[in-house]
C-alpha cells in the first residue's frame, strides 16, 4: 500500500513542458536491452478527459496521484462538468470512468487518495465547494461505481484532519481521527463497510477538548497521541477494540512526543519527561516498555533527515556534541542504540536529504552524504564507523567536472539504483554496497548530454525514469531498469511532440498486470492519461474522457 495525499494545484492551461506521472502495474515482460540508438515503442493516448485544442485552462484533465488497484489505476483528474474527482482506468476507453462526483456539479472535492488495502482504495473529500473548512467524507471503492460509496456522514461524523498523519493502515483496518456532533473527538476505524466503521474509544465529550494527533501503525496496532484541555499529552495504543485501547504514558505540559515512527511492532519517537532535553524513546505499548534510549548532551540533538525504519531497526541522524552530526541506529534497546558513522564534518546530510537517500541492504546501509571535500557521494556502512566507506568515485569540488549523486535511491533486489553525474549530465548507476560493485548501468545519452532526466521511481524489481538518448530537442522516453544493462530498456517513446517532465517530475506505483499508466502532454490534447504495456501497439493515450458519449457522469 502506498498512501498519496496532496492537494491539487489550480488548473492551468497547457505549457510545452508538462508534468509526468507513471504507474507500473507489475512486471513488464523482459525484452532485449535497448541501445541508445534503438527505436522504442511509440505511445498514443488512452483517453482524453477534456477534448479540444489546448488554448484554455479547461483542455487538460491533469491526471495526478496515480494509485494502483489490482490491474487498474485510480487517480485524480478534472473535467468541466464535475471539477476534480477520483477516476479509475483499466487502460481502455470503456474502462475509464469517474468513480464518484463527491462534490456534485462543477465544484472540485479536493479529494486526497489515502491508499489501498485488501482490494479497496480509500480517499477523503469535501461534499461542498472543496475548501478545507467544508464537511469531509471518507470514501471507499473496489474500482467499480457499484462498489463506491461513502463510509461517513459529514454532518454527523466530520473528519477532523485531512493530513495523512490523521490516517493509518493496519492489515485489517484503516484508522482515522474524527469528531462527531454530541459525542466528541475520537479514533475511529473501518473495515471498508458502513457497519464496520465504528468509534474505537471516545476521548472527550466536547469539540473543544481533546484532539488526536499523529496516528502510526505498528504491526496490527496503532499508536497515537492526544492532548486534553489541561495541556499534557497522552500516548495511546489500540488494536481497534475498546478493550484493546490503552493509555501508555502521559507526558508533561509542552513535552509532547514527536516524530512517531514504527519499526516492526515497536514505536520510536522523540520525547522528554520534563527533566532532561529531547531523547530517543521507544514503546512496546506498555508503560513499563516505554522508556528513553539515549542521553545526549544536546537539548535537541536530532537533525535531518529525521527517522526512517528498516525491518525492526530505526535509523536517524543526531549530533552528540562530541562527534557532530552522524548516522545512528537502534534496535529498541539502549545497548543496541549506537552511532554508525564518523565523518567529522558538521553537515554531512543536507537539508534536502530524506529517508529516500538511505537503503538497507540486509544490514549494510547505502546512503548519500557529504564529507566536506567531495560533495554528495554514495557511501556504505556495515554498522560501525570503521566500516563506513565511499562507493562512488570521489572528486574534488574544485574540478571542472565533479560527479555528484542525486539524493533519491531505489532498491532493486540486492542492488541499489541511483543517478550520478555533473549538473548537466546525469546517468544511471547501481551498486551492491561495495566499491567494486558500483558501476554505470548504461550511458543512455553519450557525449555528455545526460540520459536520465528525472528522479528514479521505485517499481517491483527496479525503477522507472524519464530519459533522453540525444541532446535536446531529442524526444523524451520512459525507461525501466533492474540495475543491469540487459534489464534496462525503453518502455515507451510517446513521440517528438510529447513531454513527460515538468515541475511535478515523475511519479509511479505498482500493480498486477505489467501495464504502465502515465500522464503526458502535447499541443493537441494537453495533459492526459496514457498507457503502455511495453510494446508499440500497446502504448496509447486512453481517449477523450469528457466527450458526452464516452464519459457518462456517475450521477447519470
Amino acid at each position: 500500500m502506498r498512501s498519496i495525499a496532496l492537494p491539487r494545484h489550480p488548473r492551468r492551461s497547457f505549457a510545452p513542458v508538462l508534468a509526468a506521472i507513471a504507474v507500473v502495474l507489475g512486471s513488464v515482460p523482459a525484452t532485449a536491452a535497448t541501445t541508445p540508438t534503438s527505436t522504442g515503442p511509440a505511445a498514443y493516448l488512452v483517453r482524453d478527459l477534456i477534448s479540444g485544442t489546448p488554448t484554455s485552462a479547461d483542455t487538460s484533465s491533469e491526471p495526478v496521484h496515480l494509485t494502483a488497484l489490482g490491474n487498474r489505476v485510480v487517480f485524480l483528474a478534472s473535467e468541466p462538468s464535475s471539477g476534480q474527482e477520483v477516476w479509475v482506468s483499466d487502460g481502455s476507453s470503456g474502462g475509464t470512468e469517474m468513480l464518484a462526483d463527491v462534490c456534485p456539479g462543477v465544484c472540485s472535492s479536493q479529494s486526497r487518495i489515502l491508499g489501498t488495502q485488501r482490494g479497496l482504495v480509500y480517499w477523503v473529500g469535501s461534499t461542498d465547494s472543496g475548501f478545507y473548512s467544508d464537511p469531509l467524507q471518507l470514501w471507499r471503492s473496489d474500482g467499480t461505481r457499484a462498489g463506491t460509496f461513502p463510509l461517513t456522514d459529514p454532518n454527523a461524523n466530520n473528519l477532523l484532519n485531512q493530513e495523512t498523519s490523521g490516517f493509518a493502515f493496519t492489515g485489517r483496518y484503516l484508522f482515522y481521527n474524527a469528531c462527531a456532533a454530541g459525542t466528541g473527538c475520537a479514533v475511529w476505524r473501518t473495515d471498508g463497510t458502513v457497519a464496520g466503521t465504528v468509534r474505537v474509544a471516545p476521548l472527550t465529550p466536547s469539540w473543544n477538548g481533546s484532539y488526536v494527533f499523529t496516528l502510526v501503525a505498528a504491526g496490527e496496532r496503532v499508536f497515537y497521541t492526544s492532548q486534553p484541555s489541561d495541556g499534557v499529552t497522552d500516548l495511546w495504543v489500540t488494536d481497534g477494540s475498546a478493550a484493546g485501547t490503552k493509555l501508555v504514558k502521559t507526558f508533561p505540559l509542552n513535552q509532547y512526543p514527536g516524530s512517531l515512527t514504527a519499526a516492526g511492532s515497536r514505536l520510536f519517537f522523540v520525547g522528554s519527561d520534563g527533566e532532561e532535553g529531547s531523547e530517543l524513546w521507544t514503546s512496546d505499548g506498555t508503560a513499563a516498555g516505554t522508556r528513553p534510549l539515549t542521553q545526549f548532551a544536546n537539548s535537541y540533538p536530532f537533525v535531518p533527515p529525521g527517522f526512517w525504519a528498516s525491518g525492526n531497526r530505526l535509523y536517524f541522524a543526531a549530533d552528540d556534541v562530541t562527534h557532530g552530526r552522524e548516522l545512528w541506529r537502534s534496535d529498541g534497546t539502549a545497548a543496541g542504540t549506537m552511532r554508525i558513522t564518523d565523518f567529522g564534518y558538521h553537515t554531512p546530510f543536507s537539508e534536502y536529504v530524506t529517508p529516500d537517500s538511505f537503503v538497507d541492504l540486509g544490514g549494510k546501509v547505502v546512503f548519500v552524504a557529504n564529507d566536506g571535500l567531495h560533495g554528495n557521494q554514495l557511501w556504505a556502512t556495515s554498522g560501525t564507523p570503521e566500516s563506513t566507506h565511499p562507493l562512488s568515485p570521489l572528486c574534488d569540488l574544485a574540478e571542472p567536472v565533479c560527479m555528484q549523486v542525486r539524493l533519491k535511491l531505489v532498491r532493486a533486489g540486492n542492488r541499489v539504483l541511483f543517478t550520478a553525474g555533473d549538473s548537466d549530465a546525469q546517468e544511471l548507476w547501481s551498486t551492491d554496497g561495495t566499491a567494486g560493485g558500483t558501476r554505470m548501468v548504461q550511458d543512455l545519452c553519450p557525449a555528455h548530454c545526460g540520459g536520465v532526466l528525472s528522479t528514479l521511481v521505485a517499481v517491483p524489481g527496479g525503477a522507472v525514469f524519464a530519459g533522453r538518448e540525444a541532446q535536446y530537442p531529442a524526444p523524451q522516453s520512459l525507461w525501466r531498469s533492474d540495475g543491469t544493462a540487459a534489464g534496462t530498456r525503453r518502455v515507451a517513446a510517446p513521440g517528438p511532440d510529447v513531454q513527460l517532465l515538468g515541475d511535478e517530475g515523475l511519479e509511479a506505483t505498482a500493480g498486477a498486470d505489467g501495464r504502465i499508466f502515465f500522464a503526458a502532454g502535447n499541443l493537441t490534447y494537453g495533459q492526459e492519461l496514457w498507457t503502455s504495456d511495453g510494446t508499440a501497439r500497446g502504448t496509447r493515450m486512453v481517449n477523450d474522457l469528457s466527450a458526452p458519449t464516452t464519459a457518462p457522469s456517475p450521477r447519470s
